[in-house]
Formats: structure tokens, sequence, C-alpha cells
């Protein structure tokens, strides 16, 4: 399997592409590693409170993080908004 690893920067109420489907995953991670709460939706625009909220993070590093990998594995496209900005890191398994 190789993984690929993206930084996604979160323009604050911005819904944003974090990852598009893909039948072929075999692993995914989404970790808030910035400072703002983020929302997560999949196939859809994320919006401000109707979402996955992942935490964000408490000093420099790590924050929420949503993994999917085997039996609940989502090959769905995913998109994410904060109100006010943050950064993911996103790693996906092919």
């Amino acid at each position: 399997m190789t993984v690929t690893k993206t930084k996604v920067t979160l323009a604050p109420n911005t819904s944003t592409a974090v990852v598009a489907a893909n039948t072929g995953r075999k692993y995914l991670a989404i970790q808030n590693s910035g400072s703002g709460l983020v929302e997560l939706a999949p196939n859809a625009d994320a919006a401000v409170g109707n979402g996955w909220q992942l935490q964000a993070a408490a000093t420099a590093g790590a924050g929420g993080q949503l993994k999917f990998e085997a039996d609940g594995l989502s090959t769905d496209a995913w998109s994410a908004i904060s109100a006010a900005g943050s950064t993911l890191i996103v790693l996906e398994g092919n």
C-alpha cells in the first residue's frame, strides 16, 4: 500500500474539498493540526454546525482525528469547514 500525505489549509467559513472519492482506497485518516474546530461532511459541502467535529490541536501538533481502515473504510469524498480556519493533515492509502 502506498500512503500519500497532504496538508490542507482551511480558510475561515469556506467549505473545502479534502479528499476525492476513491473506490481503491485502503486507508484514510484526517487529522486537525490547526487551532480551529473543524467539521467534516461526506459527499457534500461542509457547513458550520452540521458535521463530524475534529477538535483543534491544544498545542502545535495533533488535534481531533477521523480514521477509516478495514471493514469501516470510507471511499466517499470528504469536505471540511472551520469558522476560524484551520489546517488538516490527510493520509490516504491506495
